[in-house]
């Protein structure tokens, strides 16, 4: 929200917003009819692009770069992980070992997804002044480490990628030359942390409880999945890609491929699905669904059954677990994940024996028994 005075970057002006005609001052325009006269307010703007929350185009880093109505929409959209790097204080540095313990922290593997990065530098400083000048920074050494992970976009609280008061600017000189670009003054990080990772792993495994109960209608489980993309050496995101599809699609006999993403807006949640032609990549099916964070596991359990019906199969009554039952799992596939399978194995022993209807615990299990038997 631009208001008037609010922080802006120390190197720039902040942004002047005020009125420029009330309604009562436009009443001596006349206008409208005797009986019914119309006035009007109109406020005047004046400000730089580069306050608030924006997006550092490439033009902003370097002569001849892209200008903002030139990056390609794809930059952002798709797959993002928050960081938390609280520890780092005012006029921090967030280097390589910061971002590697976050990482593990939040048991994801950065790739190409946008990186953001909670500090909670925001909610210590704003609406003050020294929010312009105590913000931490990415280094040199971290930036090339996001660069070298395949991630293109990453985003910071604060006004400024780099460490306020430098000159030297290493963060950005290194997004130039590596073609990355970022968001800066991003707020309300901290309700992202988690969230993210858990739907992940567990709205997928939801809806495979789901589609397995449909009499007939085959399906490749997510261990299965990850295998197979591990033997073909190919990322998750590249599965967008209708040759790679193609291929693995081939490989499993697949005719139709179910994708999906979503989207956390504070509290809620949206979910989208959507079912592909494998050999044509023609679309067959969408769907959405938002609702509560809080309860999405048992919520989206309506739009699991309309995905079995346009995917041929009946509408079969749902499975709405407890949610303190998929968080436990996402737990253990997050340990499956990290190659722990002995741990796994045993906390997969020990939900079952709390939750012996929880089928999606019952078929990890059996998998990764299976898998350390091939072993």
């Amino acid at each position: 929200t631009i208001e008037n005075q609010m922080p802006a970057h120390a190197l720039f002006p902040s942004p002047i917003l005020i009125p420029y005609v009330d309604h009562e001052q436009a009443k001596a325009a006349g206008l409208g009819t005797p009986d019914d006269p119309f006035t009007y307010a109109v406020n005047y703007i004046a400000t730089l692009e580069h306050v608030g929350t924006h997006v550092d185009a490439p033009l902003h880093l370097g002569a001849g770069g892209a200008s903002i109505d030139e990056v390609p929409l794809d930059w952002f959209v798709g797959p993002a992980v928050c960081l938390d790097v609280s520890h780092i204080g005012d006029l921090g540095d967030i280097d390589v070992a910061d971002l590697e313990a976050a990482e593990q922290k939040a048991g994801v593997t950065v790739g190409s997804q946008t990186v953001l990065l909670y500090t909670g530098f925001h909610e210590r400083h704003w609406p003050e002044r020294s929010a312009v000048i105590s913000n931490p920074g990415l280094t040199a050494a971290a930036t090339h480490w996001l660069a070298d992970r395949g991630s293109r976009m990453h985003g910071v609280e604060g006004p400024s990628t780099d460490k306020a008061g430098t000159k030297d600017f290493p963060s950005h000189r290194i997004c130039r030359d590596r073609g990355l670009i970022h968001y800066e003054w991003l707020v309300n990080l901290d309700q992202l942390l988690g969230a993210g990772e858990f739907l992940r792993r567990a709205l997928p495994e939801n809806l495979t409880a789901q589609l397995l109960r449909v009499p007939g209608l085959p399906v490749v489980e997510r261990h299965r999945l990850r295998e197979l993309l591990a033997e073909q050496q190919l990322a998750a995101s590249e599965l967008a890609d209708a040759q790679a599809r193609l291929r693995l699609g081939r490989i499993v006999g697949a005719a139709r491929m179910v994708f999906g993403g979503f989207v956390v807006l504070s509290e809620q949640v949206q979910v989208h699905v959507r079912v592909v032609e494998t050999a044509s990549s023609r679309l067959l099916a969408a769907d959405e669904f938002t609702g509560a964070l809080a309860g999405v596991m048992q919520q989206v359990e309506p739009l699991n059954r309309r995905l079995a019906r346009a995917l041929g199969g009946s509408a079969t009554p749902g499975v709405a677990y407890a949610a303190a039952a998929w968080e436990a799992y996402d737990r253990i596939l997050e340990l499956a994940d990290a190659g722990r399978s002995d741990e796994a194995v045993a906390a997969l022993q020990a939900l079952l024996a709390r939750r012996p209807d929880f089928q999606p615990a019952e078929r990890l299990l059996v998998a990764l028994l299976q898998k350390g038997t091939r072993r």
